[in-house]
C-alpha cells in the first residue's frame, strides 16, 4: 500500500490467494485503490469465498507448475498450507496434520492468464503456494506479462529461506531484492524510479499506521477504530 498509493486502478495476480480477507495481500488495494485482477486458488472453499467476495475479478480454481500435466496435490488440514511439495506434506504429516493426496491437472500461469484475457503490465504478481514458487515463476513468460513487483513466500515451515527460493530466476530477469520480511521476498522489476523501491525496502512498520487485521477483527464493533489508509510516505 505504501509503494502503490498513488497507483488507482492497479491490477494484480495472486497465485494461492486463500481466504478473501486474512492474510490477504490484495484486499486493501481492491477496497481502497480501485485495483481489479486474478485470484488462483485450489481450494474450493477458498475459491468460493473469493468469488463471492471479489465478484468483478477473476477466480480460477486451479494448481499451477511449471509445465501443463497431472501431479499429485497433497490437501492439508483446511486448505492453509496444502502443497503440490512431497517433502513438505510429510513433514506436515509427521506433525500430526491431516494430509490427503489427489491426482490433479496442472497448469501454467501463462496459460491461466492468457485464458482470463488478463491485462499486461501486472503491477503486483504474488506467490505463496507452500513450496513450489519457482515451478510457477518458471510457467510466467516475463516477457510478455511485466510484473512490476513480486512478492514470493521464500520460507518452508522455519522463518529461514528454504528450497522455495526464486532469488535466482528473478535476479536473471533483472529483478532487484529489495525486502526479506521474515516470510516473503519482494522484488521489484528493473526500470523503477528509487523511490518506488525505497518504498519496498522496509517493511510494515508502526509508521505507517496500520493494524494486523486478525486484530482488529477481535474487537468487538464499537471498540474497533476507523480504518483509514495512511501509508507511510519515506521522503
Amino acid at each position: 500500500m505504501r509503494a502503490f498509493a498513488d497507483t488507482m486502478n492497479g491490477y494484480f495476480v495472486d497465485v494461492g490467494a486463500a481466504d478473501p480477507v486474512l492474510a490477504n495481500v490484495v484486499k486493501n488495494l481492491s477496497e481502497h485503490l480501485g485495483w481489479t485482477g486474478v485470484h488462483i486458488e485450489p481450494d474450493p472453499n477458498f475459491a468460493d469465498r473469493l468469488k463471492n467476495a471479489y465478484p468483478g475479478d477473476h477466480v480460477v480454481q486451479a494448481v499451477v507448475g511449471a509445465r501443463a500435466g497431472r501431479a499429485e496435490f497433497f490437501e492439508v488440514d483446511d486448505g492453509w498450507l496444502s502443497t503440490m511439495d512431497p517433502v513438505r506434506a510429510a513433514a506436515y504429516e509427521d506433525e500430526g496434520r491431516t494430509v490427503n493426496s489427489r491426482v490433479v491437472d496442472v497448469t501454467t500461469l501463462d496459460s491461466v492468464l492468457h485464458s482470463v484475457g488478463a491485462r499486461a503490465p501486472i503491477d503486483l504478481l504474488k506467490i505463496d503456494v507452500e513450496g513450489t514458487e519457482p515451478d510457477v515463476l518458471a510457467g510466467l513468460s516475463f516477457e510478455t506479462w511485466k510484473p512490476r513487483v513480486v512478492v514470493v513466500e521464500t520460507t518452508t515451515t522455519t522463518p529461514r529461506p528454504g528450497a522455495a527460493n526464486c532469488d535466482d530466476l528473478l535476479r536473471a530477469h533483472g529483478y532487484t531484492h529489495t525486502l526479506f520480511d521474515g516470510c516473503n521476498g519482494f522484488y521489484v522489476a528493473p526500470g523503477e524510479p528509487r523511490e518506488f523501491v525505497e518504498a519496498l525496502s522496509v517493511p510494515a512498520n508502526v509508521f505507517d499506521r496500520y493494524a494486523p487485521v486478525i486484530w482488529f477483527l477481535q474487537l468487538d464493533e464499537d471498540q474497533r477504530p476507523p480504518v483509514r489508509l495512511a501509508p507511510r510516505r519515506l521522503t
